[in-house]
């Protein structure tokens, strides 16, 4: 008999087999995409998991609550497929002048963006530190994310 159970091994199963895939055809290379590809299967982990429990106990539960969790697994769910799309889905390359790198901070933790002529993208702490303003650089940017995995000068 299938159960959630199994269920949850098979979407475990997956992901693992999934990271051995990328881990093995080196597509993982810098600071960036291993810190991306960390949060997407924490969060299809966590997303996976949370479906299941839904899915459990919706029996038992009263309605709202099981709809609320059923709304945050599917958020989180969401979130982490997005965020496996940019190694699945095929980049784009954006080449330009680096018109300004800036830094802020917020409860969640530092944020750095980069803009490329005129263009805001997102980007994490090794890629920000080697740019500065006035730099021709071509980019490579995940296609679901909008985050930028590398840079190359021009």
């Amino acid at each position: 008999m299938w159960s959630a159970r199994n269920n949850l091994f098979v979407v475990i199963a997956v992901l693992s087999i999934f990271a051995l895939i990328i881990i093995l055809t080196g597509v993982i290379g810098n600071q960036t995409a291993v810190s991306v590809f960390d949060v997407a299967v924490l969060f299809s982990l966590v997303g996976g998991s949370w479906l299941w429990l839904v899915v459990k106990v919706a029996r038992r539960a009263r309605i709202l609550m099981t709809t609320l969790n059923l709304f945050f697994a599917l958020a989180f769910l969401t979130f982490g497929l997005l965020w496996l799309a940019d190694f699945v889905l095929p980049r784009r390359q954006v080449e330009g002048t680096v018109d300004k790198v800036y830094e802020n901070v917020s409860r969640s933790g530092w944020h750095y963006h980069v803009l490329i002529d005129g263009r805001h993208h997102p980007t994490t702490a090794d890629v920000f530190t080697r740019l500065r303003q006035g730099d021709h650089v071509r980019a490579t940017i995940g296609a679901a994310t909008g985050l930028i995995f590398r840079t190359d000068p021009l």
